[in-house]
């Protein structure tokens, strides 16, 4: 067996891999994302390729007495493409079948008993909206990122703040790594955006936010018609059902800002 005049074909591709892997990454990384990830990956890509080469030749060379050099150097150049085919392919494959399983395990869910009802705090004072709604799952759902959840908001485009913001939500009985088959029920509370971050965040931050000068004018009569708007039922989105209906009750803002106020909330300059 023959390999000292063919040797460097693998040991020549193992360092064209290496050497493209660390500029392909390196690009990739230069692209921006908080974890720069493209050269492990194509460093590992690259390992890989110079594996099997090395096998592909030992297998060659196992088999001739003569090496064939042009078969060799087009495997090299093939192997690289034929690997990241071959993982695109089966990512695809895997990608496909956990979307049409949570298609089908969406598709044999329903919502159901939504209500809606004012959200107190521990001494009683209104200061948002709290949700319920129960999920049956028929099939149980794996990916916790289509989990449901709400979006409560108002459709009067004057008003300074349209979509409240969640604050905390539970699912009872408790959810660990995926649903299971059966019925869960959803409880989710929302406030006004302008609400102080001691009530959005928990933190000791007790100012009302507007997002603006309270000087402005214009601002102000922004701010006032939030307070001044009517009672309204607001609209409730549920998704990924895309589930729409209305709350039961109508609500003010100034309720919900009264409230946060006798909470210690209060407007800062």
């Amino acid at each position: 067996m023959r390999t000292g005049n063919s040797v460097w074909i693998p040991i020549g591709f193992t360092a064209l891999y290496l050497a493209s892997a660390i500029a392909v990454g390196a690009a990739i990384d230069r692209g921006g994302g908080w974890i720069a990830l493209g050269t492990p990956v194509a460093l590992a890509f690259a390992i890989v390729s110079a594996l099997v080469f090395w096998l592909i030749y030992g297998v060659v060379q196992l088999r001739r007495t003569r090496p064939i050099h042009g078969i060799l150097i087009l495997t090299g150049f093939l192997c690289p493409v034929v690997i990241v085919m071959s993982v695109h392919v089966v990512v695809s494959s895997a990608e496909a079948f956990h979307e049409s399983r949570t298609t089908r395990q969406i598709a044999h869910s329903r919502i159901s008993n939504v209500s809606d009802e004012p959200l107190l705090t521990a001494n009683g004072n209104p200061i948002g909206v709290r949700i319920r709604y129960t999920v049956q799952y028929d099939d149980g759902l794996d990916d916790l990122h289509y989990a449901p959840i709400a979006q409560v908001g108002t459709e009067t485009p004057a008003l300074y703040f349209n979509t409240l913001s969640l604050v905390s939500n539970r699912t009872t009985p408790k959810v660990t790594g995926a649903y299971g088959k059966g019925t869960y029920e959803f409880t989710e509370d929302f406030v006004p955006g302008f609400s102080p971050r001691m009530i959005l965040f928990n933190v000791a931050e007790p100012c009302f936010i507007w997002y603006a000068p309270t000087r402005s004018p214009a601002h102000r009569a922004s701010q006032e018609a939030t307070l001044d708007s009517v009672p309204q039922h607001f609209r409730i989105v549920i998704e990924p059902y895309r589930y729409t209906t209305r709350t039961a009750n109508a609500y003010a803002y100034r309720t919900f800002y009264e409230g946060q106020m006798r909470e210690g909330a209060k407007e800062c300059e």
